[in-house]
């Protein structure tokens, strides 16, 4: 009965969401085995992918536990959170049809959480095999940031006026401005840009995989300044940020691999750090 409470017209919690409730309810589980038996689902795909993609999973392991006691309190987001990475596995492992997998994997999070479906502007990271030009990218979103602080009140929420997405708003809506996840993202997407320029340019032994995949982390970091706009009026999308972590700090550590000179390292250690901080 509480798990089933957890979802009603009352709750206004997400469709996806509900039926997973539901779904566990007509089982018999308490709504600790629920937790317990989700938790193992979402720590076995993590296990998987810092197994497949981190030269260093231990390490990774580590780091991400700090995510893990952050995201464990705030169920729907680490469901969500979880489907998404799972989703950049098939793109990783070039599945056929991966872009249309990872929209569709990206709407089901949309269902346990709404605010899950901002990561389809990862999509457009798919169809470049280069690196985005960074000076246009950072001008082109800083456009976008000017133009959501002047018309976003004005323009935008009357179109939404009446439906769910405006109840999300004002649910989730507090102080915007430019606070500090603003620019802590900004930061953390400089620091990878830069880092795996670094890497791509002294590496030794690095494949043509790797250097695609390295190449897609950057871009996705990219793609995800798009949040400064959102992150202006509802700074709660913030949370997007322990993703972000997650899948940066794989590919990250797995840099290190490629690096042999210590002069190169040292500084590629700090610039880990900083993100992880």
């Amino acid at each position: 009965e509480y798990m089933l409470s957890l979802w009603s017209k009352d709750t206004y919690f997400e469709s996806g969401f509900g039926l997973v409730n539901i779904f566990f309810a007509s089982l018999g589980f308490t709504f600790q085995e629920y937790m317990i038996v989700l938790s193992f689902a979402i720590l076995l795909t993590m296990l998987s992918f810092a197994l497949k993609y981190s030269k260093y999973p231990a390490l990774f392991s580590a780091m991400y536990f700090l995510v893990f006691v952050m995201e464990y309190v705030f169920t729907r987001n680490y469901l969500a959170h979880s489907i998404i990475i799972l989703a950049f596995f098939i793109v990783f492992e070039k599945v056929k049809y991966y872009k249309g997998l990872f929209v569709l994997l990206v709407l089901i999070a949309s269902s346990i959480h709404s605010t899950a479906i901002i990561a389809l502007v990862f999509a457009i990271a798919f169809y470049q095999d280069q690196i985005f030009n960074f000076k246009k990218a950072l001008f082109g979103f800083g456009i976008l940031l000017v133009f959501s602080i002047l018309f976003f009140t004005s323009l935008l929420l009357p179109l939404i006026r009446g439906s769910d997405f405006l109840f999300k708003y004002e649910a989730y809506s507090t102080e915007g401005g430019f606070t500090t996840v603003l620019f802590a993202h900004l930061m953390i997407v400089i620091l990878v840009y830069y880092y795996f320029n670094y890497i791509l340019k002294y590496s030794i032994g690095i494949n043509s995989e790797t250097r695609r995949l390295f190449v897609l982390v950057v871009n996705v970091n990219i793609c995800s300044l798009f949040f400064l706009s959102l992150y202006y009026h509802i700074p709660y999308f913030g949370r997007i940020l322990r993703l972000l972590f997650t899948f940066d700090i794989a590919f990250l550590l797995s840099g290190l691999f490629y690096i042999k000179m210590l002069k190169v390292k040292l500084p590629l250690y700090l610039i880990i750090l900083s993100v992880f901080l």
